[in-house]
């Protein structure tokens, strides 16, 4: 009964205390609102970055059976007397391995695709062509719309995208109404979309899916199987061992077996790579800054109320009642946070979601979805360091001795109150300048990247580029020079002006040498450009001297050179008439006659600040090399359009087996500078979070400094001080901490910008701009921060607050 009743004076102890605490809003709303929003805004960053990290360490698995479902790697190469099986009799052979109780295929093609009046980067884009049940036996079902019916083959004109091309080209809309896509010559509706991560369709990642039709032209990718109830994955290699072995015996492919493999659908966990390191680090960074703001206004409050708690003691209050008090206050404060934090989380995960640039999410993988485990463990982490907080000024209480905090406040004593939670506003700072001086960094390097010129105009410019996945396919084009087929094309779509080819080049040792150089050294270049006539009026480039190139010239050779290379090659400043050879002297590479020097350009992207960019060399020459090309064109309109034209004009001509793209010759640079302003309006949310959550951390520090003051301010006052004077002294310890802040803030900024180097261009990673313009925010930010408890010093009445105390 007593252990009853003692338990139930406990409980109404506790709910007191919960009570009491919760008047802390309507008492404090400062106070709460500062900690809650400190909280609320960690703990929201913290869960939308770790969950983008997460969401690339663990991609999202859209299989409803992943470890049982396995895609099939097969390796066998026969010869012309005993030629493998065909892939039907494969297929065949899988789905009577008994360990399998369903079997699927596809067909992949490379068609022309196009979305309303647009085309995409890849216009000849991976679709898989797929039996109706392909998605049951994957365990796939779509977010929106719906699977392949049973009849869906026969009618030809369906198509399934996935989560991120719907995202990209149809805005990622709620519902599916009449959204159409044509592919080649026929025009497709979408009927479904994939959850995110759905990309499985062998060894391509594919975005569409059509409804596999007898007759069907492609080439066979990798089967699909799921294991039956009860069946192990041992037992199906063992069956596929034995299904090899009897295939490579009745095929007579003994001196190349054949030999199975069975991979699971399940993605495996990708590495943890320098960028998620950075985020992770950023995010911890956040994290611990607003514990230390926590811890520093919980310390703060605790000191500032120690008169008080000992006046309470001395009255007869238990130390017990006291220390569930702080407890409470510490609860409502992290209940409040995490419920502020939620909301953060879901509104960062969906901004995250929508506004990472689509070249971003293929770059660095970077997926951000919700994580409810994750931001449990966050929740825990941060109540942990909450409830730790608390317990400081509650272990401070229950040592009170009543009559010290009396004599302390008497009104005899002045106090400077406590600088024991100084050094974590510092602290804070200096973290805060960090991750300022690395947002600065990348913010400065974006501004210098933007204003990266090549060196002629590219908004006329397109570059239409192919490969082709096998050799042979050369021969659909019943040529020996794909170039020479495809370039008239693209001359006679409407709208072009004119075109030629470009292909790299490489030179013997990166060596190359002019007919004047005799004992010197010669110029270093990795590459050189292979082009065709009319180049230089095709690029818009702009020639000091000579001539543009022409046909016929490949016959003998001729080359242009970059006004940059002109005091290399040719010391004398005469280029024209003489001769270079690509490649060292023992090379045996022709000497090229040289017919132009032209305006300095650029013809590759920009790279960091510290790359040397070699000038390039334009040569007209004899290109043997088939398999890759690009043909370069200037349109007189809208590049875009011209883009749909090309494609449209290149589809019918290029074999199924090979990949187009058409895009205009900046597009790479436009898909850079998007990552690279993505990355710093990231980094620069970073740095304002932490320097927003290290301004509150001083705010309050100097409000409950001010506090404790407040009789010494009044007493300097009544004896004559100024006003002015009692303000710079307000402002002294902002000052101090802020000075502390920078002094070991600055060497974390270095540290920092160690880690950004490789990632800038056009300045260094000791920038000092970069270093003055963080520190002057800083600065400024500090010291609007102290303003208003340091007003308030300077315009209290001494003779209410020597009267007050």
């Amino acid at each position: 009964m007593a252990t009853l009743t003692h338990l139930k004076l406990m409980l109404r102890e506790i709910i007191s205390a919960i009570v009491g605490a919760s008047r802390l809003v309507r008492r404090r709303p400062a106070f709460f609102a500062i900690g809650t929003l400190t909280l609320g805004l960690a703990l929201g960053f913290a869960t939308t970055m770790f969950g983008l990290v997460d969401g690339a360490r663990h991609p999202a698995v859209p299989f409803d059976d992943p470890d049982r479902t396995f895609s099939i790697h097969w390796y066998v190469v026969g010869d012309k007397v005993h030629p493998p099986a065909s892939d039907e009799e494969l297929y065949a052979a899988f789905a009577g391995v008994p360990a399998f109780d369903a079997v699927t295929h596809h067909k992949l093609k490379f068609p022309f695709m196009q979305v309303g009046d647009q085309v995409p980067k890849s216009a000849h884009a991976a679709v898989a062509m797929v039996p109706t049940e392909f998605f049951r036996v994957t365990g796939v079902r779509p977010r929106l719309g719906r699977t392949f019916a049973p009849d869906e083959a026969s009618r030809g004109n369906s198509v399934i995208v996935s989560d991120d091309f719907w995202r990209t080209w149809f805005e990622n809309r709620s519902a599916i109404a009449k959204e159409e896509i044509s592919i080649g010559d026929q025009v497709y509706h979408v009927v479904g979309v994939m959850p995110k991560g759905m990309v499985h369709a062998g060894p391509y990642d594919v975005d569409l899916w059509t409804p596999l039709a007898a007759g069907d032209s492609g080439w066979w990718g990798r089967p699909t199987a799921h294991l039956r109830t009860g069946a192990t994955r041992a037992a199906a290699e063992a069956q596929l061992a034995s299904l090899a072995a009897r295939l490579t015996e009745t095929f007579h492919v003994e001196a190349r077996p054949y030999r199975f493999e069975l991979a699971p659908l399940r993605a495996d966990k990708r590495g943890l790579g320098g960028p998620y390191i950075v985020l992770l680090v950023l995010a911890s960074a956040i994290l611990l800054i607003a514990c230390s703001n926590i811890t520093t206004l919980m310390l703060a409050r605790a000191i500032a109320r120690r008169r008080d708690l000992a006046l309470r003691l001395a009255l007869g209050a238990k130390t017990r009642t006291l220390v569930l008090e702080q407890l409470a206050e510490s609860g409502v404060l992290t209940f409040g946070g995490c419920i502020a934090g939620l909301m953060f989380a879901f509104w960062g995960i969906g901004l995250l979601t929508h506004a990472v640039p689509e070249d971003m999410r293929w770059i660095m993988m970077l997926q951000p979805h919700w994580t409810p485990g994750l931001f449990a463990l966050i929740v825990t982490a941060i109540t942990a360091t909450t409830l730790v907080t608390g317990l400081l000024p509650a272990w401070q209480v229950a040592r009170i001795q009543p009559m010290e905090p009396l004599k302390e406040s008497s009104g005899g004593t002045t106090s400077r109150g406590s600088s024991r939670v100084k050094f974590l506003v510092a602290a804070e700072l200096a973290l805060s300048l960090t991750l300022l001086i690395g947002a600065t960094l990348f913010a400065r390097s974006t501004l210098s990247l933007g204003e990266f010129k090549f060196g002629f105009d590219t908004s006329k410019v397109l570059s239409a580029s192919g490969y082709y996945v096998y050799r042979d396919a050369i021969t659909a084009l019943h040529s020996d020079n794909a170039v020479s087929v495809l370039l008239p094309r693209v001359e006679a779509v409407e709208g072009i002006e004119s075109a030629t080819s470009l292909a790299i080049g490489h030179p013997q040792r990166a060596q190359i040498f002019s007919d004047v150089m005799a004992g010197v050294a010669p110029m270093l270049a990795n590459d050189y450009m292979i082009v065709g006539p009319h180049f230089v009026r095709t690029l818009g480039l702009q020639l000091l001297k000579g001539r543009d190139f022409q046909a016929g010239d490949e016959v003998q050779g001729a080359v242009i050179i970059d006004e940059r290379a002109l005091p290399i090659l040719f010391p004398g400043g005469t280029a024209i008439g003489h001769s270079i050879r690509l490649g060292g002297d023992d090379s045996g590479a022709p000497w090229l006659r040289v017919i132009g020097v032209a305006k300095a350009a650029d013809m590759y992207l920009p790279k960091d600040g510290q790359a040397p960019r070699w000038p390039p060399i334009y040569a007209s020459i004899v290109h043997k090399d088939q398999r890759q090309w690009q043909v370069i064109a200037r349109v007189s309109g809208n590049a875009p359009a011209g883009a749909v034209r090309v494609s449209r004009a290149l589809a019918s001509f290029v074999p199924p087996n090979a990949r187009l793209t058409v895009t205009t010759f900046a597009t790479d640079f436009q898909q850079m500078m998007r990552v690279n302003n993505f990355t710093a309006r990231l980094l620069a949310a970073i740095g304002l979070s932490s320097l927003a959550l290290a301004a509150a951390g001083l705010f309050a520090i100097l409000s409950y400094t001010v506090n404790q003051r407040m009789r010494e301010f009044a007493v300097r006052v009544a004896i004559g001080a100024q006003r002015r004077h009692i303000l710079q002294l307000a402002l002294r310890d902002a000052v101090e901490m802020a000075l502390a802040g920078t002094a070991f803030g600055a060497f974390g900024g270095l540290f920092l910008g160690q880690k950004f180097g490789g990632s800038l261009y056009g300045i260094q990673s000791t920038d000092v701009w970069s270093l003055i313009i963080a520190e002057s925010i800083l600065l400024a930010v500090a010291l609007c921060a102290a303003t208003v408890p340091a007003l308030r010093a300077m315009r209290a009445d001494p003779v209410e607050v020597l009267r007050a105390t």
